[in-house]
């Protein structure tokens, strides 16, 4: 898990959540103050979506995520999306 951490090798945090489950993962988001400590979900009859956000503004460049699963009858899909941003711009 050290090396994971060190390459943030994504593999092997989607292979931990599929392991421990939403409930799991919702305390230890808590217990640990990761992010807005909200795992956000959404449903429809076809699927549910559990997914987190999270943004590094003390890195330079700074970087976001967007990861979770999504659950329909059987299956179970898990997903990272990264988001990288070299420069910031706001125009008014």
């Amino acid at each position: 898990m050290r090396s994971a951490i060190a390459l943030s090798c994504v593999w092997f945090y989607q292979e931990i959540a599929r392991r421990i489950g939403n409930t799991s993962m919702q305390y230890w988001i808590d217990k640990t103050s990761y992010g807005n400590k909200i795992m956000g979900g959404d449903s429809t009859e076809e699927y549910t979506l559990h997914s987190k956000t999270g943004w590094g503004s003390r890195v330079n460049p700074q970087i976001g995520w967007y990861v979770g699963y999504i659950e329909k009858a059987n299956n179970t899909w898990i997903f990272a999306l990264n988001i990288d941003q070299k420069q910031i711009r706001f125009e008014v």
